[in-house]
């Protein structure tokens, strides 16, 4: 077991303990997990989105995996497949495209004009939908 996946069973199974205390009061226990994956930058760290999905698929248990579309684009340019492959046994969000590059989604919402605001930011995260 690599320490990713070691790292992720934790993180797991403290999401399912923290569920399991706030079960309904018909003993029915329904959860959502729903993982912010972010970094752009180390390619190490795709590992451990693949192995995070891999392990939830393994468990029966369906995540969400919100995604920065800069980081799907490099997926795509590190050849990562198996990350890719492995999230798509789950749903995939977007996390906006730059998340905390210039310019922020906010700098783009900036401005009297809301038509061109919104224009900006909704030209802005399509690429990310893309």
């Amino acid at each position: 077991m690599t320490v990713y996946r070691t790292r992720c069973c934790c993180l797991l199974a403290g999401c399912l303990m923290l569920a399991a205390a706030c079960s309904a009061a018909d003993g029915v226990t329904q959860v959502l997990v729903s993982f912010d994956t972010e970094d752009f930058t180390a390619p190490s760290n795709a590992t451990a989105i693949a192995e995070l999905a891999e392990l939830c698929r393994e468990e029966g248990i369906p995540a969400t995996f919100e995604t920065v579309g800069l980081l799907a684009q490099q997926l795509e340019a590190w050849g990562r497949t198996d990350v890719v492959a492995a999230m798509r046994q789950h749903f995939i969000g977007t996390h906006t495209l730059r998340h905390s590059v210039h310019p922020e989604i906010m700098e783009l919402a900036e401005g009297e004009d809301y038509a061109a605001a919104y224009r900006r930011v909704y030209d802005e995260e399509a690429k990310s939908v893309a």
